[in-house]
């Protein structure tokens, strides 16, 4: 009887442990998988509920759509299954596909996840505030209702070389009851200016990977500022791509799809990338984009530059005012006079705010701005030159730029004139000087550069 009895115990026993133990090694399996990664994509995505928030869906913070982003952007979950778990009072008309192209907008070029993120600041909202007003005007209650967040990648897997800028500023819209939702129209608006983004560095892409579309590139140049009538912009964009696509060969180390994104708000997109010169790292350049009135356009800054060593200014093929060693060079009266001749008039400037004083000399067809001494009763002065304007054919700006050549040759010589905000940079005296001209008929007619100030 007891036999009997212990056997049925035993048995129970048993038909336990096979029922318990398979249980305990799924929990304990689970819980170190968990640990070892708890965004981790699960085995079946559909088995696991997504964490939206503690608090259920009725009470989404701005915060909760934040992590959510994340969550896709590192793609710990498929973006549809996100997209599909987020109530309908949170995508409001946002369409699935929307809504994935925004997470591929926002996905770090370089492949890293994001790690944390944060509000900005007050003063930082501002900043990024008064961007978007001042791209998209028609956006401004949308703007100016919205939390602004700055997500970072994790810096230890930084595999761009640009150290401090892996981050990406993005923005949470809020209805009229301070609910915050994902608004169709400026994700749209996002995701246009990305896409624009992306097709214009797919079409500088190195020759070496793909076919260079430099028709395609000229197209794209063709939206923003030109200095020529609407009959040769194509031509001054074939010529300007050719310039940008030969920049990025020699300077630019990023591969250009491989840009950073650091800005994406509706109407303006930054992206920045690693410079080189002579091989070397030489620091970070930023390639900025926007959209206005359905109008796109890019806007780099590339230097306008002199030939290495080139003298910066020349007097009659003999005098040298300023040569390409990087010193600043005094010059006198008796420098001049000699090939210039008689000096017309000189005037003491006194600037308003600084009280510093500056002087204004008057040659024949040569007008200088020096800082130094003169004596206004001898005409006799001493100083370092400032400020250059000449309308004589016999004065040139390094060994190309001279009064009598046309606009068209300028431009040609120097695609990123108005892009650089006329700014051109040399070894010489004026390592950083801008340059203005005048022109009639096509053809310049007096030539002034200045030392950049600041």
């Amino acid at each position: 009887m007891h036999l009997v009895k212990k056997k049925k115990l035993l048995a129970v026993i048993s038909l336990l442990l096979a029922l318990v133990l398979p249980l305990i090694a799924c929990t304990t399996y689970l819980s170190f998988n968990e640990l070892k990664n708890p965004f981790a994509r699960p085995e079946n995505p559909a088995d696991k509920k997504i964490p939206l928030s503690p608090h259920g869906t009725d009470q989404l913070s701005a915060e909760n759509l934040v992590q959510t982003l994340v969550l896709a952007i590192n793609g710990s979950y498929p973006t549809e299954d996100i997209y599909n778990s987020l109530p309908s009072h949170i995508k409001a008309d946002v369409t699935n596909e929307t809504f994935r192209r925004y997470i591929v907008a926002l996905r770090p070029n370089s492949g890293e996840k994001i790690s944390s993120f944060l509000e900005l600041s007050q003063e930082n909202r501002e900043k990024y505030l008064d961007e978007v007003l001042s791209a998209k005007p028609a956006l401004a209650n949308l703007a100016l209702n919205s939390k602004y967040f700055i997500l970072y990648c994790d810096e230890s897997k930084n595999t761009t070389g640009i150290e401090g800028m892996n981050f990406v500023i993005l923005a949470i819209q809020h209805d009229e009851e301070g609910q915050p939702y994902f608004d169709c129209e400026w994700l749209e608006a996002i995701n246009a200016l990305y896409e624009f983004s992306y097709f214009y560095f797919a079409a500088i892409q190195d020759e070496a990977l793909f076919d260079r579309d430099y028709g395609a590139l000229a197209y794209i140049l063709e939206q923003g500022p030109s200095p020529f009538a609407k009959g040769d912009i194509e031509k001054y964009s074939q010529r300007k791509a050719k310039a940008i696509a030969d920049y990025y060969d020699v300077s630019v180390r990023t591969n250009p799809l491989d840009s950073t994104n650091v800005l994406l708000l509706p109407g303006v997109a930054h992206f920045v990338q690693e410079v080189r010169y002579s091989g070397r790292l030489s620091g970070v350049r930023e390639v900025s984009f926007y959209e206005q009135n359905g109008v796109f356009r890019v806007e780099e800054k590339m230097p306008n530059e002199l030939g290495a060593g080139e003298s910066l200014f020349l007097l009659y093929d003999q005098l040298i005012l300023s040569g390409g060693d990087g010193s600043r060079q005094s010059f006198s009266n008796g420098d001049v006079h000699p090939l210039v001749g008689p000096l017309l008039s000189l005037e003491q400037n006194v600037h308003e705010l600084t009280g510093s004083i500056s002087y204004i000399l008057e040659y024949p067809g040569l007008r200088l701005k020096i800082k130094g001494f003169a004596n206004l009763e001898t005409k006799i002065w001493q100083g370092v030159i400032e400020e250059v304007c000449f309308s004589s054919p016999v004065f040139s700006v390094g060994e190309q730029i001279y009064v009598g050549m046309t606009e068209e040759s300028f431009h040609n010589l120097y695609p990123f004139y108005i892009d650089n905000e006329k700014e051109f940079s040399t070894s010489g005296l004026f390592r950083n000087f801008v340059l203005e001209y005048e022109a009639k008929d096509g053809i310049l007619t007096e030539i002034t550069f200045s030392r950049k100030s600041g």
